[in-house]
């Protein structure tokens, strides 16, 4: 979660940077490798916890999961991913 809050705090940034004309194509080129490293290792955390919590016997665990899932749904929609996002969402309707 932190890395997804991190991903989204700095796009807000370079929304922020869209508005103002000096000096920002630099700025925003560098703001948005830092969204992608950022999302890209929030997408290895979360998949790394839905692959542990999988199968999961416990209601906790279960929620977890669930909620794992979900977020992996927003952060592949966040990054134009339909395919993966499709995916996911099929698997949380299985649930």
């Amino acid at each position: 979660m932190y890395y997804t809050g991190k991903a989204m705090e700095l796009q807000n940034e370079k929304m922020v940077l869209d508005t103002e004309a000096n000096d920002y194509e630099a700025k925003k080129d560098e703001i948005q490798k830092k969204i992608t490293i950022n999302a890209n290792i929030s997408v290895q955390h979360l998949e790394a916890a839905v692959a542990l919590l999988a199968g999961s016997t416990t209601e906790s665990k279960r929620q977890n999961y669930k909620g794992a899932l979900s977020q992996l749904v927003n952060l592949y929609k966040f990054m134009h991913l339909p395919e993966m996002q499709k995916a996911v969402e099929e698997k949380l309707k299985t649930l």
